[in-house]
């Protein structure tokens, strides 16, 4: 492989070097997954569905590399899908001014994909058997969506 390429992978799955910190990689990833939805997520939800679902097949093939480079399953260097994962747990919770989101709504989106991703109950661990890139982004995806679904029926007590 190219060193280039190598090198580009290296940077995207590591959520630009976030995985090479030494200790909660996947917690300041989800941190750098936050500050990124804050400020850049469009308020259109459709727009945003889109380039989340862009974002999650794209990642697919730089996750199965990046597995290949580092020559684990899952390296813990490895942290584009904590990104990915928490944006689909944010997917559907409200937008509204001064943010995509209201920022309780954000924290608690933070609070539970965090919870779901490092506990990873059933279903989430199941998924983790699959090869390459899915088996890297499955759990995550699943344990955002699950945190999605739990943040809408938050959002019907609370509002």
């Amino acid at each position: 492989m190219p060193a280039l390429k190598k090198t580009f992978i290296k940077l995207l799955a590591t959520s630009f070097g976030i995985g090479y910190i030494p200790f909660a990689g996947g917690t300041f990833a989800s941190v750098f997954a936050c500050l990124i939805y804050w400020f850049l997520a469009p308020h259109n939800p459709y727009l945003y569905l889109l380039i989340l679902l862009a974002g999650a097949v794209f990642s697919l093939p730089v996750l199965s590399e990046a597995e290949k480079i580092f020559g684990r399953k899952d390296d813990r260097r490895i942290v584009l899908d904590e990104v990915i994962g928490f944006w689909f747990a944010v997917a559907f919770i409200p937008r509204g001014p001064g943010g995509p989101a209201g920022l309780k709504y954000l924290m608690m989106g933070f609070v539970l994909f965090r919870i779901f991703d490092i506990f990873k109950p059933f279903p989430i661990r199941a998924v983790q058997k699959y090869t390459g890139g899915i088996g890297v982004l499955a759990d995550d995806v699943l344990a955002g969506i699950l945190s999605g679904i739990i943040l809408i029926v938050l959002r019907s007590f609370l509002t």
